[in-house]
Order: structure tokens, then sequence, then C-alpha cells
């Protein structure tokens, strides 16, 4: 599920409904839905079934055979609607394109949020393009998380590797539409630990130090749990990804590498790397009430 806060009384989500007929080989499963957040966040009203162009809906197994509902949204509160400009349009947004055994994402605009206009004919990212070894030979690539670095640059975390949910990888972008994966991926995995059976659906948000906060979902072999890792960083800025050895562990500090020059793996040093100094502190936010952050000081659950 994704969603777009449109007014202060008017919150919008778009989701996938697996419940539809044909699942996920029918377009009727991505729905969208509208509440006043001011009055109930949960009081949905007007559920429509999307239309348009996403997907085939056939039996040949092509990247967008089929869907999963969306992996991230844009809201444009002026749009101007420029025919091949699909962030011009009201709303922009990846989807998880699915062939039944391949998951990508895929890219689409509407101005009303449910008549959808595909663009392009083929993925955005896919585990399958410039495959990397973390992806193994059939490399998914599913829920993602979007901003933009102080360069002008996008920045992208994915679910991807051999499964969805196998790890997060890194990609960069300077228009949104075409991706390229970070040669130090990944930044997270799956593994033989406590919850580390899945490790997938990222999700961004900057704190008010202006250090990152990662929230994230993991598994084991009986349950659920969702984890928010800190990066420490004074601000979601290139130049800010960079620094020094923030952990003392004597490690060479790095150089901004400017728009425009550097090699791919020079670029990749802008973007937070564990294996470099830039640590992501793991809470697990499943049980108790508080949550502590790695500086000591408490959240209380809400």
């Amino acid at each position: 599920m994704v969603c777009a806060l449109e007014a202060v009384n008017r919150l919008r989500i778009l989701y996938w409904n697996p419940d539809v007929p044909n699942q996920p080989y029918a377009m009727a499963g991505l729905r969208t839905a509208v509440c006043d957040p001011s009055v109930d966040p949960a009081a949905f009203t007007g559920d429509t079934p999307c239309t348009g162009d996403l997907v085939t809906e056939g039996s040949v197994q092509v990247w967008n055979r089929g869907q999963y509902g969306p992996s991230f949204l844009w809201y444009n509160p002026l749009p101007t609607s420029g025919e091949g400009k699909p962030f011009t349009w009201r709303y922009a947004m990846y989807f998880i394109a699915s062939t039944g055994g391949n998951d990508s994402l895929g890219l689409a605009c509407s101005d009303d949020a449910v008549e959808w206009k595909l663009i392009g004919n083929g993925p955005i990212l896919s585990g399958l393009s410039d495959p990397q070894s973390w992806e193994g030979a059939n490399g998914y690539i599913s829920a993602a998380h979007v901003e933009r670095l102080g360069d002008g640059r996008w920045w992208m975390l994915y679910s991807g590797g051999a499964a969805g949910n196998a790890g997060i990888g890194y990609a960069w972008s300077w228009d949104r539409v075409h991706w390229r994966k970070a040669e130090i991926n990944p930044v997270f995995k799956n593994g033989s630990g406590p919850f580390l059976e899945r490790c997938y659906t990222p999700s961004l948000v900057q704190d008010a130090d202006g250090s990152l906060l990662l929230y994230r979902a993991a598994k084991d072999a009986t349950d659920y749990r969702t984890f928010v890792s800190r990066l420490r960083a004074p601000a979601l800025g290139w130049r800010d990804m960079l620094g020094p050895d923030r952990l003392g562990q004597g490690l060479t500090a790095r150089e901004a590498i400017h728009r425009g020059s550097g090699t791919q793996a020079e670029r990749d040093a802008a973007i937070p790397a564990p294996s470099m100094g830039d640590e992501w502190f793991n809470t697990d936010l499943a049980g108790g009430g508080k949550w502590e952050k790695h500086t000591g000081t408490i959240w209380k659950q809400t």
C-alpha cells in the first residue's frame, strides 16, 4: 500500500487486493480509496478498482503479465500532464509488475488515481537486467522507497535478491526513469540469524536531527517483525552521506563526488555503506512499549 496526503482532510491510498479474481493477473486488483484523516484515518470511502494498460492479463510470461500493486507513489498538486512526462501528471507510481515467476518495477501515471497509463515498454528496474551476484539467476525487485539527494540524484532502496524478500539494495537515477544499481549491494540481506529468514520492504524517514531511519520487515520461522535502523548522517544530502570515520574504525574519509564526474564506484561511495563506516543501528519494534535509539533516548510506542 502507498498513500498521498492530497489535503489536510483528504488522504488517498493505493493498494493491491489479493481477493479480486484472477490475481495477480488482473488490473482490477489495484484499487484506490480516500479518507479524512482529521476525522477518522481508518474510515475509507470510494473504494474503486483501477483501470488502464499496466498489465497484459494474458498467459504469456511477459514482464507485466500481472501486478502486485503499488511500490511507491508521487503526488503532484499542480499537474500539467505532459505526454511522455509521467512526473508532470497528478500521480506517478512505481508498481510491482510480475511475469508470474519474476517481479520488477514498472512506471505509470494518472490524473485521477483510477485510470493509469503505462510508461515505457519494460521495467524501470529489474533483477534480470545488469544482474548482480546477490540476485542470482532470477533476481526479484519489488517494494521500494525513493528520496532525493542534495546533488539532484534520486536514491532508491528496494527489496530484492534471489527472492523478493532476500535483502535490500540501492539504486540511483537522475530522472527516476533510468536507474543504476550500486556496486555495494546489498546493504541488508537475509541469513541464518534471528529474524533473518526475510529482509525486505524498506521505508525511509528523516529524523529531526538529520539522521535517517530505515523501517524494514523481517521474519523467522514463526513470526514477523518490524525493525528500525538508524544511519548516522546529519542530513539527507550528498556530502552528508560521505562523512569521516564516524565509528572510530580507522576508515579513510571519502571525498565528495560531484555530478557529472567520477566512476560508478565513486558515485556509489556517496551512498551509505555499512562496510565504509556509515553504520546502521538496528532496533526491534515488535515488543514492549518503548523503543530505544542508539543515542540512548527513548521513543514511546504509538
